[in-house]
């Protein structure tokens, strides 16, 4: 993870090229090519233990866990959930496949649905799940709500609804209010698979050039559009682990069970420079020297976390500060 932080590359090659042992870089590259076909490297052991610490320090406040799917390494995808935290998003559990980006099969979803449902098993709180148009699914939609989650999903306009009556309408054909942002249907039963009742909503929003089309098991319009604006948040990390950090749509991984592995450390390696981030009191006097004072305001959590990194590491003088992270690098990682 030192290699993928300090040099913000994730191919094998590039990898290996850094490694520090006393071997060819041939060889380097292929003792990291072992390392990530090993069966004991899983998500379980290397990564979990770190969310399971990450979530408990989130007790007091509602989890918001968001879906999405991009292209990674060499002619996969991969499904992510990310976890809502201060505008970014944090990688919780993925599956990987190789195929371009597109509509992947339902099934994969609620595999990835089901890994979450696992890792928050017992958790008290309130859980919020969110998605696009590619996760409406009527078996989506009844798997979180059996979890007990609230969700926000988006639709598509064209998709059938029934109301109490059992008469049909698609949501393209209403004509809300023009003075109204939003427009809810409650009690409403989706697509001919009759799943509900749920509530669909119109939102029209002035950031959008056409409404979006909502569905969810929440009851007021303003939670349901507050929520799904979180949603984007993935987009983040999907940036921040690919041209804005790690670049691991480079690599050149073609394997998917050897890219779940990569992606193990790609998002322990983000998750590091976040929680580095929260340490940020600990050096604010040295912000200058690796950011711009006047825009310190502009710069990501993950970024202020990884440009830190890679200008203490290496420096004798800050090594108290790198062994006090390691130590408890939780310490300051919480929302008040």
């Amino acid at each position: 993870m030192y290699t993928i932080i300090r040099h913000g590359e994730s191919s094998l090659e590039k990898i290996g090229r850094n490694v520090t042992l006393p071997i060819d870089k041939e060889s380097r590259v292929k003792k990291v090519k072992r390392f990530l076909d090993c069966k004991y490297v899983d998500h379980k052991t290397f990564f979990l233990p770190y969310i399971i610490h990450l979530i408990n320090a989130l007790s007091h406040i509602p989890l918001v866990f968001v879906i999405d799917g991009s292209e990674v390494g060499n002619g996969c995808t991969v499904l992510m959930i990310s976890l809502y935290y201060k505008k970014r998003g944090i990688p919780i559990c993925w599956v990987v496949k190789e195929c371009k980006k597109g509509h992947l099969p339902l099934n994969l979803h609620l595999d990835v649905i089901n890994s979450l449902s696992e890792i928050i098993r017992g958790i008290d709180q309130k859980i919020i799940f969110l998605g696009d148009g590619e996760f409406d699914h009527a078996e989506i939609q009844l798997l979180c709500a059996s979890n007990g989650w609230q969700y926000v999903l988006r639709t598509a306009k064209s998709n059938k609804f029934y109301n109490a009556q059992g008469e049909s309408f698609k949501l393209k054909d209403l004509t809300p209010d023009k003075n109204l942002t939003t427009f809810l249907l409650p009690d409403v039963e989706f697509t001919e698979n009759r799943y509900g009742p749920i509530q669909a909503l119109i939102w029209h929003s002035p950031k959008h050039k056409s409404p979006i089309y909502l569905v969810s098991n929440m009851d007021c319009a303003l939670d349901i559009t507050t929520y799904y604006k979180r949603r984007f948040s993935i987009e983040t990390i999907f940036g921040d682990i690919k041209s804005r950090g790690f670049h691991i749509h480079k690599t050149r991984i073609a394997k998917a069970d050897r890219l779940t592995n990569m992606l193990i450390f790609v998002c322990l390696a983000f998750l590091i420079c976040i929680l580095f981030e929260t340490y940020h009191t600990e050096y604010q006097s040295c912000l200058a020297l690796f950011l711009r004072k006047n825009r310190t305001d502009q710069y990501s959590l993950f970024q202020i976390g990884l440009r830190a990194l890679r200008w203490f590491s290496g420096k004798e003088m800050y090594n108290e500060l790198l062994n006090e992270f390691c130590k408890d690098p939780f310490k300051y990682f919480c929302v008040r």
